[in-house]
């Protein structure tokens, strides 16, 4: 009986040592559950600038300030026009556009008249310098957007169009 009694000593503890490393592995070595963070909802972005009506008003706002600047040129270059017939009506009848030119280049006014003109296109090259800009700005932002949208990062919120 003694064997008897041995082996089940023996199973019995076998038994306990393995319960002991089941509840070991169970309780100490499972993965811990990151929890689910909510995602955050995509962003909305316009794909075509032209369907952004931010960017089409900042369009029509320069393209008001490139006529105002364009304006104020004309006023300008009708003042230069009207100079240059005043003086050249003091010239004689003969007198070719070289002594137009000599005149005009001693006369203070004028000099007065072609820096203005001079500032006023400098003014209109600020203008279309700054539209440019803002018009490479837009289509580099447009396509990161387009980027984003294919890779699920952010929704597009053109309109539809029919036929696509």
């Amino acid at each position: 009986m003694d064997c008897a009694h041995d082996r089940v000593g023996t199973v019995a503890l076998w038994v306990i040592v393995s319960m002991a490393f089941v509840c070991l592995f169970s309780s100490g070595c499972k993965k811990k559950r990151v929890p689910a963070v909510p995602k955050a909802p995509l962003a909305s972005v316009y794909t075509n600038r032209m369907n952004d009506a931010v960017y089409l008003g900042a369009l029509q706002t320069n393209r008001l300030e490139q006529s105002l600047k364009a304006g104020e040129r004309s006023v300008i270059v009708t003042q230069m026009l009207a100079y240059s017939e005043r003086v050249k009506a003091t010239l004689p009848k003969d007198a070719d556009e070289a002594a137009l030119k000599a005149a005009l280049a001693k006369d203070e006014g004028w000099h007065k008249l072609e820096a203005q003109n001079a500032k006023a296109i400098e003014d209109i090259q600020q203008v279309l310098a700054a539209a440019r800009e803002k018009v490479h700005q837009r289509i580099l932002e447009e396509n990161r957007d387009r980027k984003a949208v294919a890779e699920g990062r952010a929704k597009s919120v053109d309109p539809m169009m029919p036929g696509k």
